[in-house]
């Protein structure tokens, strides 16, 4: 175990620690935002966006139930494929509520209890683009609160990489001033 750890008196070793720091921020920093971006402000716009779209009856094709890709074997997810006419046209959908990444599971196997004997439903249909429509609008705010660990997660890479830019620019300053004449 002690090969992982650098010797920080070496000048090599301080500079591996100093890349461990930095890729250590980086990847704190991009995993937390991302998180917050898919767990709270993409269903948050989503469910905001949909609030003034049009109801309209579509046809189900497909539903089945799947795994949720960040929820493990407890996560459900509900795919759907559905048509529909708006102003004359056809169009498909497959999304079904404003959750794309992770949902809350007993909410998803009831939505496919519901959704799997009947032939129609509702969706609301973006009146802008209509190719654009969800069969729910329904937030579950347990997904949604999983953005504060997440955040938490991002502000840790941020003070990170702050720290690693400030001992980045006071070892940068230092080796000026020893290689100024005097």
């Amino acid at each position: 175990m002690r090969f992982l750890i650098p010797n920080v008196s070496t000048a090599a070793g301080r500079v591996l620690a100093r890349a461990g720091l930095l890729l250590s921020a980086l990847l704190f920093l991009a995993g937390g935002g991302l998180g917050v971006y898919l767990l709270g402000l993409q269903p948050l716009w989503d469910a905001w966006r949909s609030r003034d779209w049009q109801p309209v009856t579509v046809v189900l094709e497909q539903v089945e139930l799947g795994t949720s890709p960040g929820a493990g074997n407890r996560g459900a997810q509900v795919a759907v494929s559905y048509r529909y006419r708006v102003a004359g046209r056809d169009y498909q959908g497959s999304r079904y509520g404003p959750h794309v990444w992770m949902d809350n599971g007993d909410a998803q196997r009831a939505a496919y209890a519901d959704l799997l004997y009947r032939r129609r439903a509702q969706a609301w249909v973006n009146p802008r683009d209509p190719g654009e429509a969800l069969l729910s609008r329904e937030l579950h705010w347990t997904v949604v609160a999983l953005a504060l660990p997440a955040l938490g997660a991002a502000g840790l890479g941020a003070l990170l990489l702050w720290a690693a830019v400030v001992g980045g620019l006071d070892t940068w300053r230092a080796a000026r001033r020893r290689r100024r004449p005097v």
